[in-house]
């Protein structure tokens, strides 16, 4: 597939659930000329820069459970501040609502600043970020249950509950997306990343042609 396909597409966002295979489709799309925005990656820099606000709303929340919300470094406890809010969806909603308008300011500076760069925003939570709007498509990466149940399992040695937490607070992101009024196109990653890569460049084809 030729650079020429994906001229007129400045900014991809990429979305998906939990281990659907987003940071893959991300490699692709990197090879491609696209400048990744990650949005977990520039999450932990909101969250250490606003850490002293967040542990003091979460602070009575974690001592209810018996929870630290700092480390041996002194820094904020990322896994247990998960413990409390994919547990919690008035908890979660709250943070969000700390961490995606920083998200959101970031990106949008990144791509002011580089006019002549094309970007893709790689955030699992795509549709509670203003940015979506200015998306000329969407690539939802999606995957069956129990193949990215399995790749948590291995990856990051998650509990089957806090799995089960972390994927019920990830639900309907498609159709949320969709009702953004995002040209949004699910790509099924269940095989290799070859077969992967060949469904990306074929979205990105009919897009394309679609003009």
């Amino acid at each position: 597939m030729t650079d020429t396909l994906t001229d007129k597409t400045k900014l991809i966002g990429l979305t998906g659930p939990m281990a659907a295979g987003k940071n893959a489709a991300a490699d692709i799309l990197r090879e491609k000329g696209f400048v990744i925005l990650d949005a977990d990656v520039m999450a932990h820099g909101v969250l250490e820069a606003k850490a002293d606000k967040i542990m003091k709303l979460f602070a009575q929340d974690a001592r209810s459970r018996g929870l630290e919300l700092t480390d041996s470094r002194g820094k904020l406890n990322r896994k247990n501040l998960g413990r409390i809010v994919f547990q919690n969806p008035e908890k979660l909603s709250l943070l969000e609502s700390i961490i995606h308008p920083a998200l959101n300011a970031e990106a949008e500076k990144l791509i002011a600043e580089n006019p002549d760069r094309k970007f893709v925003i790689n955030a699992a939570l795509l549709h509670k970020m203003p940015l979506i709007k200015r998306c000329n498509l969407v690539l939802y990466i999606d995957a069956p249950a129990l193949i990215r149940f399995i790749r948590v399992r291995k990856r990051d040695k998650l509990p089957f509950k806090r799995i089960a937490e972390r994927f019920s607070a990830q639900k309907e992101i498609f159709t949320k997306c969709k009702n953004q009024n995002a040209d949004i196109y699910r790509v099924g990653n269940s095989g290799t990343k070859k077969r992967l890569k060949n469904k990306i460049e074929a979205v990105l084809r009919v897009h394309t042609e679609k003009g």
